[in-house]
């Protein structure tokens, strides 16, 4: 008999910080997310006695360890840990690969600085997710409809076997950590919309941009096309200036639309990639 057939499958565990109701739920059958508690922090976080703010975020703790999460807190990393010891939730994953997958679809679903960052796994080994993905203001808000499209996507990454499918994640959750600087956040943001909208090389790379991005969102957003295309002309035109100047003074404006069309459009791309091929684009172009 194989001694490992009775070994448990092995499980671990994300602190996650979400603005949510419900007490558990579970994705695709083995992965679970359930409201964390006292023993959940000391086993996984190594801290109890947890004071929150009015605004869920960590006030005071007491550490049950010298040496908290296996690693001294100093430096800048010190925010890191604010927001992962201000974890409302615990996911349950059964590999790596699948807190990566949630990661990249939490941040499909809108813009917040929820993110899995370490992961725990007895008798002690921890997984991280590198860097974290806290960029955003506030955390996301789960209701039972983002749970579903939450619960749709996840299926979907999940079982999706595309190489620039996981190039343009992996460059969307380093564009959504705490990593880059707002120039180098727009800059792969755009890399990503050329993939999208421009899959092989062409003239008038500026104008069939904004035009491909005008009509996709016109057809699958019901978006003003000229707004659309306008806002497609910026973009690139503030991608250009970036990529010549190294920086471009319309970030603050541009920055927040580029992240919306991002994530709107890996989006419809993680359902139906065939919408992104060089024929369909151009077809929808000359569409009426």
């Amino acid at each position: 008999m194989n001694p490992d057939s009775h070994r448990p499958e092995p499980r671990i565990e994300f602190p996650l910080r979400l603005t949510s109701d419900f007490e558990e739920v579970r994705l695709a059958g083995d992965v679970r997310i359930h409201r964390i508690d006292d023993a959940s922090r000391a086993r996984i976080l190594r801290i109890e006695r947890v004071v929150l703010d009015e605004n869920g975020r960590i006030k005071s703790y007491i550490s049950t360890s010298s040496d908290p999460l296996g690693g001294t807190l100093v430096g800048p990393e010190l925010d890191w840990y604010d927001q992962l010891y201000s974890s409302n939730y615990v996911v349950t994953v059964p590999a790596p690969k699948d807190a990566s997958d949630l990661n990249f679809v939490l941040k499909l679903l809108g813009p917040s600085f929820s993110s899995l960052f370490i992961g725990h796994e007895e008798p002690g080994t921890k997984h991280f997710l590198s860097p974290p993905c806290y960029y955003g203001d506030s955390p996301l808000v789960l209701r039972e409809a983002e749970l579903t499209t939450l619960s749709q996507l996840f299926a979907l990454k999940r079982s999706a076997k595309d190489a620039k499918l996981e190039l343009m994640a992996e460059m969307f959750l380093y564009a959504m950590s705490v990593a880059p600087r707002k120039e180098t956040r727009f800059v792969e943001l755009s890399i990503i919309l050329e993939m999208l909208l421009l899959p092989t090389s062409s003239g008038e790379l500026s104008y069939r941009f904004a035009l491909r991005m005008a009509k996709f969102l016109a057809k699958h957003w019901a978006a003003d096309p000229t707004e659309s295309f306008n806002v497609g002309r910026q973009i690139y035109g503030a991608r250009s200036r970036l990529v010549h100047a190294g920086r471009d003074d319309d970030l603050p404006q541009i920055g927040p639309r580029i992240e919306e069309v991002v994530r709107m459009l890996l989006t419809k791309y993680l359902s139906n990639p065939a919408l992104f091929e060089d024929n369909a684009l151009d077809a929808l172009c000359t569409s009426g």
